[in-house]
């Protein structure tokens, strides 16, 4: 009895410690968790500096601060830059422009009033004749003549006024030929507005009657030519060429004119 009573408790503890063996439970798992970590807030040191490093890096903190501010506007700053120059270019030429827009409307008033105001000498009336009238001399009937009135048709006068004239009978083709020689300042006038001067001029000779057969047939004229040189009151040089032709009826009829000839007729 005793013997399997302590058989039975061997036995019994066997299986204890087999149970034991099995049943005892695995250590807990180890379950590695990052939990976040927070850093902390840095504390700007410009709030509160408590050590002259603190003031050092202060102040380095405020210079990396600007300098990143004015960093960040530099490309707005160079946009204002452009659009600025773009202005004052733009104004520039709008200056520019309203000035020489000002010039020529001055100018053009002035020149205005000069021309509306300036003196005009032009050959008024030439009428050839042969001198064959009653009262002439014998010996200068048949001499051709020129009566040439010029004329001052602007409202203000012509000062130091020359005038050159020349009287001649050639063939039609060769005007071209007829040279004004240069005007010397020598028994200069005043013409005032309105005033005339006559000055007849006449060839040294009588035509030949194949001559007057050409001036009828327009193949010679009688050309009246010259040049007239004033200064008008805004003190500028002024000039008048002309050249003027007769052809047509021989002796020619009283008051008959010259009329323009194909060149040299020209003024300033």
């Amino acid at each position: 009895m005793t013997n399997t009573v302590s058989l039975a408790e061997g036995e019994g503890e066997g299986q204890n410690e087999g149970s034991a063996t099995q049943k005892q439970p695995s250590p807990p798992e180890v379950v590695a968790t990052e939990s976040a970590i927070e850093a902390p807030n840095y504390e700007h040191p410009c709030d509160y500096p408590y050590s002259r490093e603190d003031s050092d890096l202060c102040a380095q903190w405020t210079a990396a601060t600007a300098a990143r501010e004015a960093a960040d506007w530099l490309p707005f700053q160079a946009k204002i830059g452009t659009i600025e120059a773009i202005g004052i270019l733009l104004s520039l030429i709008i200056s520019t422009l309203s000035a020489l827009a000002a010039f020529r409307a001055l100018s053009s008033s002035r020149n205005a009033e000069e021309r509306q105001n300036r003196a005009y000498v032009f050959p008024d009336q030439i009428q050839v004749s042969s001198r064959n009238a009653p009262g002439v001399k014998a010996s200068l009937r048949g001499i051709p003549m020129a009566a040439l009135v010029i004329k001052n048709s602007g409202q203000t006068p012509a000062y130091n006024l020359v005038h050159w004239t020349g009287f001649e009978l050639i063939p039609v083709e060769d005007e071209a030929s007829l040279t004004v020689p240069k005007l010397e300042r020598v028994s200069a006038n005043t013409l005032p507005p309105g005033g005339v001067n006559h000055k007849p001029v006449f060839m040294d000779r009588r035509l030949t009657n194949e001559e007057k057969k050409s001036v009828r047939r327009g193949a010679m004229g009688l050309f009246v030519y010259g040049r007239i040189e004033f200064e008008d009151a805004f003190g500028i040089e002024r000039f008048t060429n002309y050249r003027l032709v007769y052809t047509g009826q021989w002796p020619p009829p009283e008051g008959a004119s010259c009329f323009f000839s194909t060149g040299g007729n020209n003024s300033n």
